[in-house]
C-alpha cells in the first residue's frame, strides 16, 4: 500500500461538461463512478471517487473522497462540476443515491458544507469587524453580536410599526356603522 496522497480538494479542476461516460455507449456513469456502488471489478476500475470521508486505498490505487470535494467546494454547482462535470449527470447521481439507499450520505455532505460555509462567513465578518474604519465594520460587528447572542436581528435600525391613517379611518367608519345598526335595533 502506498502512502496516502495529500489532495487540495478546493483546487481540483472541473471535469468536462459532457460528463463522465462509459466508453462506447455514451451513457453517464452513476453507480460505477463511486467505489462503493460499483458492482463488478470492471466498474471498480472505472470508479473515480469514494463516498467515504477520506481517501480509500483499493484495487492498488487511492480513490479521492467525493465527500471532501463536496464540502470544500464553494457551492453545489462547484462540487458537481468537479465530481461529474454537468448538472444532468449530477441529477442521475442524486437519484442513484436515493435508489441504493445512500441519500443520507448526500444529506451529510450538504449539512457539513453548510457548517463550513457558516464558519467561513463568520471568519470574514470577524476580519471586517476588527479593522478600524473598514467599510461595513459596524454592520459586521452587529451581525457577529447577533450570531453570538443567538438573536435573529441583523444590522440596522429595527423597523417601527407606523399606524396607517387610512386603515384607522376605515376602522372607525366600520365601528360607527355597527353602532348605528345596534342603535336602530333597540
Amino acid at each position: 500500500m502506498s502512502e496516502r496522497p495529500v489532495i487540495d480538494y478546493a483546487a481540483l479542476p472541473y471535469l468536462p461538461r459532457e460528463g463522465v461516460q462509459a466508453a462506447g455507449n455514451n451513457q453517464y456513469l452513476t453507480r460505477s463512478l463511486f467505489l462503493e456502488t460499483a458492482s463488478t471489478k470492471e466498474q471498480e476500475a472505472l470508479a473515480l471517487w469514494t463516498m467515504s470521508e477520506h481517501e480509500v486505498f483499493a484495487n492498488g490505487k487511492w480513490y479521492p473522497s467525493a465527500w471532501m470535494v463536496y464540502i470544500h467546494a464553494t457551492d453545489e454547482y462547484d462540487a458537481l462540476r468537479k465530481i461529474c462535470g454537468n448538472v444532468r449527470q449530477w441529477e442521475h447521481i442524486k437519484a442513484m443515491f436515493e435508489k441504493v439507499g445512500r441519500a443520507h450520505i448526500l444529506e451529510a455532505w450538504e449539512a457539513e458544507q453548510r457548517y463550513l460555509q457558516k464558519s467561513r462567513v463568520r471568519a470574514a465578518l470577524e476580519k471586517t469587524a476588527i479593522v478600524p474604519g473598514a467599510p461595513g465594520q459596524t454592520a459586521a460587528a452587529k451581525m457577529l453580536l447577533a450570531m453570538v447572542e443567538g438573536k435573529g436581528r441583523g444590522p440596522g435600525r429595527p423597523k417601527q410599526e407606523k399606524p396607517n391613517p387610512e386603515s384607522e379611518k376605515a376602522k372607525s367608519a366600520a365601528e360607527e356603522a355597527i353602532s348605528r345598526v345596534v342603535d336602530f335595533q333597540k
